[in-house]
């Protein structure tokens, strides 16, 4: 991974086949992942995944999925995965490419006829933009001296889950993942710039 010094972006090297051999749904422990509240997934291996979220459900728990930034059609697996999501946490351009809808909010709406009952959509230094049956918000980014983006998607769903821990209602839990996001980025490193609840609640101040 390469960081940009002007922006703070980074730029992705891959190994070509790193998921050639997926997660198989035989090699998952039912008991042990029904034993968490949420479970949080990403749209790699998407037929364990897809039987992890029923068992979820099966058990009354809460299922959060983390939906990559895209602008390439959304895959019928993808599909069947969202429609089993509690919580969708989607990057730039995914709501689109799976409704058809440009706006945010009315891509978000259809959203919610698929299956979840929250959907949040991020967008980068333009914040972020959720839709739940009761609401419609957007929530700002906060401005700061962007050092490194690495990571920032990932600790905003980790604070965004922490949220909904906590039963924080939606407006709290995503500026507190805002913040969090924004503070992570003031740091050169991934690991290293994840922020204390301390100063999380310093930064709001």
């Amino acid at each position: 991974m390469i960081v940009q010094e002007k922006t703070g972006e980074r730029c992705f090297s891959i190994f070509q086949g790193i998921l050639s051999q997926p997660l198989r749904p035989e090699e998952l422990d039912r008991d042990y992942i029904t034993s968490a509240r949420y479970l949080h997934l990403d749209c790699c291996h998407a037929a364990a995944a897809l039987l992890a979220a029923r068992w979820m459900h099966e058990a009354q728990k809460t299922v959060v999925l983390d939906a990559a930034a895209t602008d390439k059609p959304i895959s019928d697996p993808i599909r069947a995965l969202v429609a089993q999501t509690d919580v969708l946490i989607c990057g730039s351009g995914f709501g689109a490419m799976l409704t058809g809808h440009e706006d945010l909010p009315q891509a978000g709406r259809a959203i919610l006829d698929l299956g979840p009952r929250i959907v949040v959509q991020t967008e980068g230094v333009d914040g972020s933009y959720t839709v739940s049956p009761d609401d419609e918000f957007h929530t700002p980014a906060f401005e700061v001296d962007v050092i490194d983006t690495t990571g920032a998607g990932d600790v905003f769903h980790g604070a965004y889950l922490a949220g909904l821990v906590k039963g924080w209602d939606l407006r709290r839990i995503a500026t507190f993942a805002s913040a969090v996001a924004a503070i992570h980025c003031t740091v050169l490193g991934n690991r290293k710039g994840i922020p204390t609840m301390e100063e999380v609640e310093t930064f709001l101040r």
